[in-house]
């Protein structure tokens, strides 16, 4: 069967209206109006991270340039806070964190397994280590009411 342009752009309207549709529990992933609100309200000219630092644009000749991606990061994920505090949004503002793509990453793969394995400690030591905004992160484990966390912090 030959495919023709029409059904081989028909097969991705489709797909495209397909994903529209996906729906998370609080509004479209990072869709949502409460999401996008506090995304832009977290968003900084920075890296927060104080080891790190690197700005998101600099100016070269009088052009502005972008030097890295800027993410929006959840310091306690929507995966974690959906276990344990069900009944929060983990789109809260004293969750939220502007971090560079590195810093990012870094805290995805390493630092946040740690508290999906109840690795409390690992978790506050690599923190320390990484030097990542220990105030931030105390914060944010306040408003969600993990004592735990806040205890070795």
């Amino acid at each position: 069967m030959r495919r023709t342009l029409d059904s081989v752009l028909a097969k991705r309207k489709a797909k495209s209206a397909r994903r529209k549709l996906k729906r998370g529990r609080y509004g479209e992933f990072k869709g949502g109006k409460e999401w996008h609100e506090q995304a832009l309200l977290a968003q900084r000219k920075h890296c927060e991270i104080p080891k790190c630092g690197i700005p998101y644009v600099v100016e070269v000749n009088g052009i502005k340039c972008q030097n890295a991606v800027q993410h929006i990061h959840h310091i306690f994920s929507r995966r974690f806070l959906d276990k344990w505090v069900p009944d929060m949004s983990p789109h809260a503002g004293v969750n939220l964190l502007s971090c560079c793509g590195e810093c990012h990453g870094y805290w995805t793969s390493k630092i946040e397994n740690f508290l999906f394995r109840g690795d409390t400690l690992r978790f506050v030591e690599w923190v320390k280590k990484s030097d990542w905004p220990i105030d931030r992160i105390k914060a944010a484990a306040q408003f969600y009411g993990l004592k735990e966390l806040v205890k070795f912090l």
